[in-house]
């Protein structure tokens, strides 16, 4: 379950900085590298496994979903509203699930 959880968990951050990167270049090449260095930044200090600031789990949670929001909406604008629904809902329910089962999505116990 947690290689599971792992593995989706990766997949849907390199598709958020594939999405972020995507749109930020579409706005400004500079934002290109921009978006995807804050969620990624972001996501070290605080959501990751090892993070410099760890959150309790169902702050964690809501933080990953409003993180994964943002993408999505990158992704939206980059690939249309079909991708991004699908983007969201797929992170949404890992999120939810991970955390229904006392995991994170990263597949850390919690």
């Amino acid at each position: 379950m947690l290689i599971l959880f792992g593995t989706l968990a990766f997949v849907l951050e390199v598709v958020a900085w594939v999405a972020l990167a995507r749109w930020g270049w579409q706005i400004h090449p500079l934002l290109a590298a921009a978006f995807p260095l804050a969620f990624i930044l972001f996501w070290g200090a605080f959501l990751s496994p090892k993070a410099s600031f760890p959150v309790l789990p169902l702050p964690k949670a809501a933080l990953q979903t409003l993180l994964f929001a943002f993408a999505a909406y990158g992704a939206g604008q980059v690939w249309g509203k079909s991708v991004a629904l699908g983007f969201f809902v797929t992170a949404g329910l890992t999120i939810f699930a991970a955390l229904a089962l006392g995991l994170t999505a990263t597949g850390d116990s919690a």
